[in-house]
């Protein structure tokens, strides 16, 4: 027997497909040009609208900091009743759930229908994590790529067990994608303002270096230009000899030039 396409349970799907389709598009075009400084509270509202759609009671953001071996929750969104955890989940060390990492650095989405069933694997396993957060089931897929590994995104409930569905791993995945893009992006331009930041040392102490050397070239034309009226005054006669005359047009030439100078760097 197949299931008409008009009954309850038909039209309960088409319709939950329907409002999937309207969070992936959703999400898809109001993260591509996001300003960075919209970004909080963007991924908070994402988490809220994922939360509210599956349901789950937890739906969070985990960074991870490779070179210290820990990770940190970055944001949580919470179902009404249910207790966040985002306080105590910082610099948790990536030693206690192997299984967790692996399977996000191959790209694996990482799922526990029940983690009452998992095997008691010491305290600072992944069972004793997430049972005293009071956790029945998990899914948490990565935020990354080659060369790109950032963390992840998640979510929990905590009510009863849950068996997570293709739809549901599609609508993360998406979120985790959109969210490495941010990640991407937020690196560029850290790394732009740090070149930036660079380029405006170097001009500082070239504008500084070029300003010392004409300052000082400048006492020179002073005293050369002292000098030639010096002798001018002591010698009348030199002031009739053209390559004199030329000597003093020349200091003054380059002391005009050396002033205008000044001027450009100090504007």
């Amino acid at each position: 027997m197949t299931t008409d396409e008009h009954s309850p349970e038909s039209n309960e799907q088409t319709q939950r497909q329907l409002e999937m389709q309207k969070i992936l598009i959703g999400i898809a075009s109001h993260y591509i040009n996001i300003p960075l400084e919209m970004v909080n509270e963007a991924i908070d509202h994402s988490l809220k609208e994922i939360g509210e759609f599956i349901p789950a009671d937890r739906v969070y953001v985990f960074e991870y900091d490779l070179a210290e071996n820990t990770a940190k929750n970055t944001f949580e969104w919470c179902s009404m009743g249910t207790e966040p955890q985002i306080e105590h989940l910082q610099q948790l060390s990536l030693d206690n759930v192997p299984q967790w990492l692996d399977a996000h650095k191959q790209g694996e989405v990482f799922e526990i229908e029940d983690v009452s069933a998992l095997p008691n694997d010491g305290p600072g396993g992944v069972r004793a994590i997430l049972e005293p957060q009071g956790i029945k089931s998990l899914m948490t897929v990565p935020m990354g790529q080659a060369g790109d590994f950032f963390g992840c995104v998640g979510f929990d409930t905590v009510h009863a067990c849950y068996t997570f569905t293709d739809r549901e791993k599609k609508l993360l995945r998406l979120f985790s994608n959109m969210l490495l893009n941010i990640q991407l992006r937020k690196r560029d331009d850290v790394e732009k303002r740090a070149y930036l930041q660079q380029i405006q040392q170097q001009n500082e102490k070239m504008r500084e270096y070029t300003f010392n050397i004409s300052h000082r070239l400048r006492l020179h034309t002073s005293n050369l230009e002292g000098l030639l009226e010096l002798l001018g005054s002591d010698n009348p006669m030199l002031n009739d000899q053209p390559a004199f005359a030329m000597m003093r047009k020349t200091s003054k030439a380059l002391d005009d030039c050396l002033r205008e100078t000044n001027t450009i760097i100090n504007s």
